[in-house]
């Protein structure tokens, strides 16, 4: 190392350091370079005696990344020769910064990990005769930092290394104990007692062998190390946060990782001196009149991983168990929404007992006041407006939390309640004092729906006298708390408008079960919140469910018609910016229910329902595609796709004879307007129009009407003519369709081959293309098509005359890593070369195009394949691609060539994917 090389240095860790960016960058780029020669070694080593704080932690951290990265590029005796020096350093540390003689020793601790299991053993000793010479600092400053480098290890080194710390780890634990118990607070002493109590969380976390259990358990801890253990129950009660958060941890980790060797009398001993001092502290809060944050988050930690250590001794009689209980409880006032999380996971502990086999306060007393108290936890924060406006709480956490933890809880709750949990429900539901009860009661009802509702709904057969009791008492409560919601007016929030729209559709089934059900009440109320943006889309999407269920309660046709003038406003209404079209849950609702009226009253229904919807596109059609225009005409064409598709399904057979039917007529009053659509050139040129009228002539194609049929050809020319112009590849899903529908039907066989030739002459291009955004889209819609074709209709496929130019362009979708175009393509292959079709002359045509390809494609292909199962291929694909190469391998014309194919393909070096694509 010359003076020149660490001047140099130095001046780029100050420019590194400096207000110049240009300079920051370039010193950034230099260091990262100079980092990786042999010279950094000395230089890292000398810079570490300068007085300047940010060139000698510079200097720390380069020996701790070139330690780690080329530590095996060195010789035994650099190895000594460095770990020597770094210990010399550290040793006389006389005027360092703290936090470079903190990174010293993790550089150390790096160096003799990666040494080995005897430099390992070397160090602790060396570490343990610090402590005895009254260097207590740098003797944790080094522990801690090794025990965590060995557990950060890969398997097989961690499991050389471990057994030096475990041999070791009965003196540490006892050096620790010593230090936990003798400090006092206060000073650098009160500094040296949590440094003992973080190195005390790595050692006692340590998996001897990696199977994800600590090394000691609570009961092993407390014979063996009982200053240690001791120590640890004293810190849990401490008044310093950052003690009492450390013990806790420590606690906690070894009640639920801590492996026992003991008789389980020990461990049950250590757990109630551990329960003894968690609801020791909060009593001795609570005589202080103050609750504190880390205590009152101590004692339900504490009891969730006591209970899930032994739920059994946490639901007996004991006086300690119920005081356990009583702790989570009370610690539940103002709590914060993780240690709610916590309480429950506590909760759901305790239900892993049978209620039969619990202590009476366990089964519904602890449930009552658990309910209680997280019910007012779930609600709305105070004063909430909005959560733009809302300073107090995150809305993600917040639905989160309702969602997954909070909504299990009440599921089990409510079995274990019943009765008690509905009368929860109403109390908050009647509440006067905050819109914010009422909704937490309507959200407790929507969150037990499941469970309520299969009460409510029970069969007669199965029902004793007390369960039919109960079954009477729960559709009782149901038909009076929906009679007052649905009654009551909701404009007080729109979140508790939201939160019954939820509810409503969570008890369709009821609804459509029970004949006194407020059905039009509920209905109307979902009409209102649709009318709010914030609440439309699950009020819509509820509006579906209610529909689809409550058929029978819309047959007379009133109601139904009633309800199809209601929303014509609402389907008729701009885009309001939400991630989803909800209006085409209203559409799809309508439409099943409509599907299931006699046919006279279907097509009426579904020549209400379209009206609006053609009316409205017509008008945006005519009057020019701005961008909030085509936004509407795309949702619109998404209400009719919805209206195609659940009107599809109706019986045409009503024992009157055959009627036309509905979906027929719905297609047949938005024909003009369609054609406007697709023949105005700025619509069809935006992908997204296109692909929105793709998916209502997809539906058009597809339904089983001679009227369809007729269609067809004018559709597939429009599609194609599209095509080709602008390359959309969602075109030819159109085609896909009228394969599957026109499967039987010679009479369009032709018009199908000519519109898939076409078709692929168009998107051809976009097959090879590497840099266009849409190909991989083009190559798993074309491949897709091309495959369904070949499988439904060999001779058609046949008659392309395609199959060989397919193959000739299949080799990017092959190794693409699009998992979609890849397996359009793997099954594309598949059935050409082991093609379905029984019909000898079909067979002869189509082996002809394959032959014609792998004569002079064979090897490419074989390459493709290759590369695609070594590199490219998704996983779940492989089974795939590897039937391939055997059908070519089995094939009784390209057996031979096969296997010399696959040898040169596995012979060849190194090769990229353009290598393959280029040929």
């Amino acid at each position: 190392m010359t003076d020149e090389t660490r001047t140099t240095v130095l001046l780029a860790i100050r420019a590194l350091y400096g207000q110049d960016a240009a300079q920051q960058t370039v010193a950034s780029t230099w260091l990262n370079s100079f980092s990786t020669s042999a010279e950094a070694w000395p230089v890292a080593l000398a810079l570490l005696d300068e007085q300047s704080l940010e060139a000698s932690f510079f200097a720390a951290n380069m020996l701790l990344s070139k330690a780690r990265r080329d530590w095996h590029r060195l010789t035994p005796e650099q190895h000594s020769q460095l770990m020597l020096l770094v210990r010399q350093r550290i040793e006389s540390h006389e005027g360092r910064s703290g936090v470079v003689q903190q990174r010293l020793c993790l550089v150390l601790s790096t160096m003799v990990v990666l040494q080995g299991p005897e430099a390992v053993s070397s160090l602790l000793v060396d570490a343990l005769r610090w402590a005895e010479q009254g260097n207590v600092t740098l003797c944790l400053a080094v522990l801690t930092p090794l025990a965590e480098e060995v557990d950060a290890l890969q398997h097989i080194k961690r499991q050389a290394v471990m057994p030096a710390l475990i041999h070791s780890s009965q003196s540490v634990f006892r050096l620790l104990g010593s230090l936990v118990t003798g400090s006092t607070f206060g000073g650098s002493q009160y500094g040296a007692h949590l440094a003992a109590l973080q190195s005390a969380r790595v050692w006692l976390a340590l998996d001897p062998d990696g199977a994800g259990t600590a090394c000691v358990s609570p009961g092993n801890l407390m014979q063996s190390q009982p200053e240690l253990f001791g120590g640890l129950l004293e810190a849990l009660k401490s008044q310093e946060a950052s003690s009492s958060t450390v013990a806790t941890e420590i606690l906690v980790h070894l009640l639920g990782h801590g492996a026992s060797s003991i008789p389980a009398e020990l461990d049950l001993q250590a757990l109630q001196q551990i329960s003894a001092a968690s609801t020791g502290m909060l009593k001795e809060c609570m005589h202080r009149q103050v609750m504190e944050e880390h205590t009152a988050d101590a004692v339900v930690s504490l009891a969730c991983a006591a209970a899930e250590r032994d739920p059994e001794a946490y639901t007996s009689a004991s006086q300690q168990a119920h005081d356990v209980a009583e702790s989570v409880l009370l610690s539940l006032q103002d709590a914060s929404r993780s240690r709610c999380e916590t309480a429950i996971e506590y909760f759901e502990a305790l239900s892993t007992v049978p209620v039969a086999e619990r202590a009476p306060f366990f089964a519904q007393p602890l449930c009552r006041r658990l309910l209680h108290a997280l019910l007012r936890q779930a609600c709305y924060p105070a004063d909430f407006t909005s959560w733009p406006e809302c300073l107090d709480d995150d809305e993600d956490d917040f639905n989160r939390f309702r969602a997954n933890a909070l909504k299990d809880a009440l599921g089990l709750l409510y079995a274990l309640l019943r009765a008690d949990y509905l009368q929860e429900c109403s109390a908050l539901a009647g509440s006067s004092e905050s819109w914010r009860y009422r909704e937490v009661a309507v959200y407790a009802m929507s969150a037990a729906a499941p469970e309520v509702r299969s009460r409510a709904m029970q069969g007669e057969a199965q029902r004793s006298s007390a369960l039919q009791q109960n079954v009477a008492h729960t559709s009782a409560f149901l038909l009076s708390f929906f009679q007052a919601v649905c009654t009551s007016g909701l404009a007080e929030h729109p979140h508790l408008q939201q939160t019954l729209a939820m509810c409503l559709g969570d008890y369709a089934a009821w609804f459509a079960r029970c004949a006194e059900a407020p059905f039009e009440a509920a209905m109307q109320t979902l009409l209102q919140c649709m009318a709010v943006q914030a609440t439309a889309e699950p009020a819509a999407a509820a509006f579906r469910n209610l529909c689809v269920r409550c058929t029978s309660k819309l047959q007379d046709g009133r109601i139904l018609f009633t309800l199809i003038d209601a929303v014509k406003g609402l389907l008729v209404q701009g885009s309001d910016g939400t991630r989803k079209n909800w209006r085409r849950d209203l559409v799809e609702g309508l439409a099943r229910a409509a599907s299931q009226l006699p046919s006279e009253q279907a097509s009426a229904a579904a020549s209400h329902i379209v009206g609006p919807i053609v009316d409205a596109l017509d008008r945006l059609a005519t009057a020019g595609p701005s961008g909030r225009a085509r936004q509407d005409i795309v949702e619109q064409l998404g209400c009719l796709a919805s209206l195609l598709h659940f009107l599809e399904g109706r019986a045409t057979e009503n024992g009157e004879g055959r009627a036309q039917h509905p979906a027929v007529e719905v297609l047949e009053r938005a024909v003009p307007v369609l054609q406007k659509v697709m023949q105005d050139t700025d619509l069809q040129a935006d992908a997204t129009t296109f692909c929105a009228l793709c998916e209502v002539l997809e539906q058009a194609v597809s339904l089983d009407d001679h009227s369809s049929g007729a269609m067809l050809p004018g559709i597939l020319a429009a599609t194609v003519e599209a095509l080709q112009k602008h390359r959309h590849a969602c075109g030819l899903n159109v085609i896909s369709a009228a394969i599957q529908a026109f499967l039987r039907d010679a009479r369009q066989q032709q018009v199908i081959q000519d519109a898939f030739k076409q078709a692929y002459r168009a998107v051809a291009p976009l097959l090879q293309e590497t840099h266009d955004k849409s190909a991989p889209e083009a190559r798993e819609a074309m491949y897709s098509v091309a495959d369904r074709l070949q499988l439904l209709s060999p001779g058609s496929f046949a008659a392309t005359q395609t199959l060989g130019s397919l193959g000739q362009d299949i080799m990017p979708s092959l190794l693409s890593r699009e998992a979609g175009a890849v397996r359009a393509s793997l099954h594309f292959l598949l059935h050409a070369l082991v093609p379905l079709t029984a019909m000898d002359d079909i067979r002869k045509m189509l082996r002809a195009q394959l032959d014609g390809w792998l004569r002079s494609g064979g090897q490419r292909l074989v390459q493709g394949l290759i590369f695609a199962a070594l590199d490219t291929c998704p996983r779940h694909l492989l089974r795939t691609l590897a039937a391939i190469l055997r059908a070519l391998l089995d094939d009784k014309v390209y057996s031979s060539a096969a296997h010399a194919w696959l040898s040169h393909a596995l012979s060849m070096p190194e090769a990229t994917g353009a290598h393959w694509c280029s040929g």
